[in-house]
């Protein structure tokens, strides 16, 4: 054997191998940390299509109520029945970061026909969400119409929140939005 040839030494294989385990350790916690960070962000996204989906069902029973002249049956009627029993008659909260449900919250149920929504039916039957919120399950619907002195404003500010318990560990997340209508009067 030539005196010139030489191996790692044992100090130098242990360290090779601790700076592996450290790399490898670091990419498994930025893995989850990233996967973590992904199913927040899918959560949001369909927490907020739902929200916004509630919003647009609003505008259409809006919408029907004066396109019928304010007649009282189907959507129109729904509409009448959200003015007449589901506003609470105060201004809307400046802030939209609780999770608590106003006196009078509601959500919409949708019935599709085709491509075209053909009903849409009030409920008070409000549950908590585990995973994403979804209408009746962590998603609800607040009206409020402010009183001012000398006579009603003509619109009505829907609060539509959202919260929910994450798949994941973490604490309680909620989405919230404002559509501010005109009542059709």
């Amino acid at each position: 054997m030539k005196r010139l040839q030489r191996g790692d030494t044992l100090i130098e294989v242990m360290l090779a191998i601790v700076i592996l385990s450290m790399i490898i350790v670091t990419s498994i916690t930025l893995t989850g940390f990233g996967i973590g960070q992904t199913e927040s962000a899918v959560e949001h996204s369909q927490v907020r299509t739902a929200l916004n989906g509630q919003g647009d069902i609003l505008e259409y029973l809006r919408d029907q109520y004066i396109a019928t002249g304010h007649s009282g049956g189907g959507p129109s009627g729904t509409w009448t029945t959200i003015l007449s029993m589901y506003l609470n008659n105060t201004a809307a909260p400046t802030e939209v970061d609780t999770c608590n449900k106003g006196q009078h919250a509601f959500y919409l149920k949708q019935t599709v026909a085709g491509n075209t929504l053909s009903a849409a039916s009030i409920s008070t039957l409000i549950g908590s969400a585990t995973g994403y919120a979804q209408p009746g399950q962590g998603i609800w619907i607040d009206a409020y119409r402010p009183v001012i002195p000398g006579g009603n404003p003509k619109y009505i500010d829907f609060v539509i929140k959202g919260c929910w318990s994450p798949i994941g560990n973490g604490p309680q997340q909620q989405e919230a939005s404002i559509v501010r209508l005109y009542d059709g009067n």
